[in-house]
Formats: structure tokens, sequence, C-alpha cells
């Protein structure tokens, strides 16, 4: 084999690669020679068919198996002969490949870059951190007190916000239909719980009282039958009730399961406290990739940099940024959005160098964590989850990224000089705020910078695209 440098730019490297005749014929004739001992060509025996009727039979499909090979072998060769480690899989473009001739073809391969050693110790962040206060806690007791509702019976007329105890039958030209009959059903006017037509019907009612309502179903509800048609429904009111202000007091804690109000309280100051601890680390997180990017320069394939524009184009295109001509982001025209790319490949290496130098690993229990707390994203789904993830094991892979990710964050922070800075809990959301607006900001920029070029290319404009999602903060 022969291997050419043909030139070297930044990371890329593009090598010209020649193997010879002799080297490939052997190749293919001794995968033929494999597949001849089990073939089954009628008139001949397995095992002693003429390399000529094999080359008939398998040749173009052994010629494609052997050119991956030889391509697979070789490439690794050279990378190894040239000491490159390729950051992603090399482009081949093939010259020559037919029978009796070398086998030549082009190689572009784009390195992993040189990383610098970082010294976690040497990195200086702050930590902003809140604690809940009085005002805090009584602002959380207030806002559980308005969602547990507390309903008491009432003599008058139900309206929107209350809740009745109710009896109904449906019927549909005088027929009574499946699903269409209730007893003492209670329901929230105004919740969307029901049909806005049966709602609607109830408002007004007092105990006692019967309504015959007609409710139009759409028609693109669930049962074809009663789709796009009108029901009669017969509605009776057993008894109207409201919605009374909880008190929180001890009773008020012990509905909820605990011995008095001052436990409640205390267990509120404890979730308050692990949401501004969550907050604290975004902030901290967000940091050290400030620092990171700013001490540690390096060069970055710009493969992967494409790769990154592509997904963060991916991520606009489903929060509504739809600019491209097909109605995707087009990420020539934002120019903005490439130091974002570089910035994320350049922190995934440096993440990833470090996790490998410091052996930070993920372990199975990781997986397993991650997993759970993915169900119950779901409630009441649970079992699918995991089902979807037994099923499905490569899919597991996807939680390893992140995860280690955060390991490393946190053996750095560990390691880092860390100063702790106790700010007011309004001063940590302003933070979380002013960040949050960066990033929709940076988002908003990028996406009128692709207006601008299908304005100025004779385009059609695009309507105005919808607020974007939050961007993840730590980026």
């Amino acid at each position: 084999m022969r291997v050419t440098k043909k030139k070297v730019e930044k990371l890329k490297h593009e090598f010209n690669v020649v193997i010879p005749a002799k080297d490939v014929k052997e190749k293919i004739e001794a995968r033929l020679n494999q597949i001849g001992k089990s073939a089954k060509i009628p008139g001949f025996r397995p095992g002693k068919i003429p390399m000529d009727i094999l080359k008939k039979n398998y040749g173009q499909s052994v010629m494609g198996e052997v050119l991956e090979l030889l391509v697979e072998q070789s490439s690794k060769q050279a990378f190894k002969e040239q000491k490159i480690k390729p950051a992603l899989q090399p482009k081949i473009q093939v010259v020559t490949f037919e029978e009796g001739k070398d086998f030549e073809f082009n190689m572009t391969v784009e390195a992993y870059p040189e990383v610098p050693a970082v010294k976690a110790a040497d990195i200086k962040l702050n930590r902003q951190k809140a604690e809940a206060g009085d005002a805090e806690i009584k602002e959380a007791l207030e806002r559980l007190c308005s969602q547990v509702k507390n309903w008491e019976k009432v003599d008058r007329a139900a309206k929107k916000g209350d809740a009745t105890k109710i009896d109904f039958v449906g019927t549909l030209n005088g027929v009574a239909f499946q699903g269409g009959t209730g007893k003492d059903v209670q329901l929230e006017l105004g919740s969307g719980t029901f049909l806005k037509d049966f709602e609607e019907g109830v408002v007004g009612q007092k105990a006692g009282e019967t309504r015959n309502i007609p409710v139009s179903f759409p028609k693109n509800y669930h049962s074809a039958d009663l789709a796009g048609k009108t029901a009669n429904f017969a509605i009776t009111v057993n008894s109207v009730l409201e919605a009374k202000a909880e008190i929180p007091g001890d009773d008020f804690a012990k509905r909820l399961g605990l011995e008095s109000i001052d436990k409640l309280k205390e267990e509120l100051s404890k979730q308050l406290n692990r949401e501004y601890d969550t907050a604290t680390r975004t902030l901290l997180k967000r940091d050290l990739f400030d620092v990171l990017e700013k001490n540690y320069d390096f060069e970055v394939p710009e493969e992967m940099v494409e790769l990154e524009l592509k997904a963060i184009a991916h991520q606009m295109d489903h929060s509504h940024h739809n600019h491209g001509p097909d109605g995707t982001c087009d990420v020539e025209a934002n120019p903005k959005l490439r130091p974002m790319a570089v910035r994320r490949v350049k922190l995934g290496i440096l993440l990833s160098d470090i996790g490998a130098k410091e052996k930070v690993e993920v372990a199975q229990q990781d997986i397993t964590q991650a997993v759970l707390a993915e169900a119950r994203n779901y409630p009441g789904q649970e079992r699918k989850v995991f089902d979807y993830y037994k099923n499905n094991p490569e899919r597991l892979a996807d939680f390893h990224g992140p995860i280690l990710e955060e390991k490393v964050v946190d053996h750095l922070i560990s390691k880092a000089s860390v100063t702790e800075k106790k700010i007011s809990v309004d001063d940590l959301k302003k933070k979380l705020d002013e960040l949050e607006k960066q990033d929709e900001a940076l988002m908003e920029e990028a996406s009128a910078g692709a207006k601008k070029s299908e304005k100025k290319s004779g385009g059609e404009e695009k309507p105005k695209a919808a607020k974007p999602k939050k961007a993840k903060k730590d980026e």
C-alpha cells in the first residue's frame, strides 16, 4: 500500500491511497473461496466450484465487500502511520477500482485536535447562592392553598368556577348511546372537561333542576358515531359547590399528610431551596463554560461544527423558526449561529477530553437513574417508558453524553476555586431572567438574519416566528 499526503489545512488532511492489484486480487479470491465452501450452485458440490463460476455469481457483491474492507484497513493503517486521530469518519472518493488494476482512492479526514490540559485548580468561579426566607415560604404556602380546592355546598345557581354534582343521560335521535350516561359526576364549570355546550348548559342551574341541553360534537370527535352530530342531554344538578379559600393551618397540613403547619412550612422551605440550588448550579455551570471557552483555545473540526449547525437548525425549526425555502432554518443565512456551534463543539471536546484524562465514567446506575427520571416525566405511563428502553437498549446511549457532561462539570467544580456569594431570591431570579433573555435574543437575532437573507434573495418573506423555546441556560 502506498499512502501519499496531498494536502494539510488546519485539521484537514488529504491522502491518496494506492493498493496493488495483486493485493486486491488476493482479497477477492479469498472471499470467493470462503463463499464457495458453502455456496449451492446447480451442477457443483460446495467447495468444488471453479473460481470463474464463483466470480460470475458473486463477483459484484464481493467487489463491494472488499472495497469497504480495504478502505477500512488502509485508512486505519494510514492514520496510525501519520499519527492522526480522526474526529469523524473519513470521506472517500474512489479513483480506480477495476479488476486487474490497482485500487486507488482519495481520502479526506479531519484530525481530532490537540486539546490543552485543563488545570481545574486554576479555574475561578462565583457561586450565587440564595435561600428561602419567610416571604418566599409564605408565597409558596399561599400558592399551595389556592391550588388545593375545598368545595362547600351553596344554595344558588351554578356559575363558572363552581363545581356541580350531576346526573345526565345523552340521547341521539331519542336513543341513549354508549358513554353518554353519568351518575353523581363532579364537574368543575369552565375546566373544559366536558364539551363546551354541555358545560355552558349547566351554568345557571340550581340543585334539583333538570335541563335538556343540545350538545354539538366536533367533526373530529374520537367517536365516529357522534362526530359532527348534535345530541340531547338531560342534565340534573344534584348540588352546587363553591371553592372556599383554604386557611393555612394545622388542619390544612394534615389533609396533605403532614402533622402541622410548621412541618408543611419546613417541607416547602426544603423544596424551594432545592429549586434555588438548581438555579445556582445553572449559573455556575454557565460561568464554568465561559471560563473554559475563554482560557482554552484550539481549532475545532469543521465537520463537527457543520453537524452542530444542523442540530441547532433542527432545534430552531421545532421552536417555530422556519425560514428556509423548504420551511427549515437556513444555517448558511445565519452567521450568528456559527459562533454558537463552535462553542458547543469546543466545550464538548474539552469536557470529553477532561473526562478521559480524569477517568470520569458513567456507571450503569447513572443510566438507570436517568431512565427513572425520564419515566417520571410521563405520569401514568412509566411502564411504557421502561418497556421502550427495554425493547430498544441502543437508545440508552442517548443518556451517556448528558450524564458524562454533568459528571465532568461536577468534577471541575469540586476542584476549582469557588467563591460563594449569598444573594436574595429576587436577584437570583433576575440573573436567570437575564441569562434567558440573552439566549432568546441570540436565537431571535439569528432568526432575523435568515429573514433578511430571504428578502435580499427575492424569496417570499415568512410570517413572524413565534417566541422561541427557552435555550439551555448552561450553553
